[in-house]
């Protein structure tokens, strides 16, 4: 599911979203939502919450851009 969710976020991003903010805030919701159906009564919220928020963190780490 993340490498999909990788996949689809590097394909939207190829295009520009027009406010990276907002653009990063939806996918954050988006990841965080469909977790939440995928491990429904098999994980606390708050796991839920940390795997969602890890995604983001681990592309920003390996992405090639010099921040």
């Amino acid at each position: 599911m993340k490498e999909s969710q990788e996949a689809r976020v590097e394909h939207e991003s190829i295009v520009g979203p027009e406010n990276p903010g907002i653009f990063l805030k939806q996918t954050l919701e988006k990841y965080e939502a469909d977790l939440r159906l995928l491990l429904s009564g098999s994980a606390e919220p708050t796991m839920i919450s940390w795997l969602a928020n890890e995604a983001p963190a681990d592309w920003l780490i390996r992405c090639p851009i010099d921040f």
